[in-house]
C-alpha cells in the first residue's frame, strides 16, 4: 500500500457517490467535497487551504437553482407540446441569451436585464428568510416555518401548462411572472397571518 493510499487522498468515484447520497442539493454536494478536500489537504501536511474551498463559497448557488429549475420546466414544456427540434433549440437559445448563467457570458458591458432582475428577486428572498429567522415565528403555516425557496414553491411547470407559448422571450416572461407572484405571495403571508414582528421587518412589497 502506497503512502498516498494510507493517507486516503483523492476524490474517488465511490467517495463522490457517498457525498451525493449525503447531500440534498447540488450546493451541499460541492460543499461536502470542499470539506473533504480541506481534510485531505491537512492530512497531506499542506499549508493554507485548497483554492477550491473559496471558489465553492463564491458560487451563486441560489441563482443556479432558480435558473436550472426554470430551464428544466421550459424544456419539459417545449417537448410536451410537440415542438420540433429546431423550435426547441431556437427557444432555448433565446432563453440563454436573455438569462445567461453569468454576466460574463454576455457581450454587453451592463448586466442583462433579466439576470439583474433575478439577482434582485433572490436578494429579496434572502432578506425574507433572514427576517423570518430573526423573528423566531411560532406559526403552523409552512410559509412561516421553512425558509423560502421561491423556485420550488412557484408552480412554474403548472403555469406553463395554462398558456400557449413558443418563443423563448415569452417563456422567460411567463417564468418571471410566476416567480414574482410567488415572491409577493410569500411577502404577504406574515400580514395575512397577523405576524406583526415579521411585518414590521418587511416592506409592503418586495423591493424588486
Amino acid at each position: 500500500v502506497s503512502e498516498l493510499d494510507r493517507r486516503q487522498l483523492g476524490l474517488s468515484p465511490a467517495l463522490l457517490e457517498e457525498k451525493c447520497m449525503e447531500a440534498h442539493t447540488l450546493q451541499e454536494v460541492f460543499e461536502l467535497l470542499a470539506d473533504e478536500l480541506f481534510a485531505q489537504w491537512q492530512r497531506a501536511d499542506m499549508s493554507g487551504e485548497p483554492h477550491a474551498v473559496s471558489e465553492v463559497d463564491a458560487v451563486d448557488w441560489r441563482m443556479i437553482a432558480w435558473r436550472q429549475t426554470a430551464l428544466h420546466c421550459v424544456e419539459e414544456y417545449l417537448e410536451a407540446n410537440g415542438k420540433t427540434n429546431h423550435e426547441i433549440l431556437k427557444a432555448l437559445d433565446a432563453f440563454n441569451e436573455l438569462w445567461p448563467e453569468s454576466a460574463s457570458e454576455h457581450e454587453a458591458p451592463a448586466e442583462p436585464p433579466i439576470l439583474a432582475l433575478a439577482h434582485l428577486m433572490i436578494k429579496d428572498e434572502g432578506f425574507f428568510n433572514e427576517a423570518l429567522e430573526d423573528a423566531e415565528v411560532s406559526n403552523d403555516d409552512l410559509d412561516l416555518t421553512f425558509s423560502a425557496q421561491v423556485e420550488v414553491s412557484a408552480d412554474i411547470a403548472g403555469s406553463l401548462k395554462q398558456v400557449s407559448l413558443s418563443s423563448g422571450e415569452d417563456l422567460v416572461g411567463q417564468v418571471f411572472k410566476v416567480l414574482m407572484q410567488e415572491l409577493r405571495r410569500k411577502w404577504r403571508k406574515p400580514r395575512d397571518c397577523g405576524v406583526h414582528t415579521l411585518v414590521s421587518k418587511l416592506h409592503d412589497e418586495p423591493p424588486s
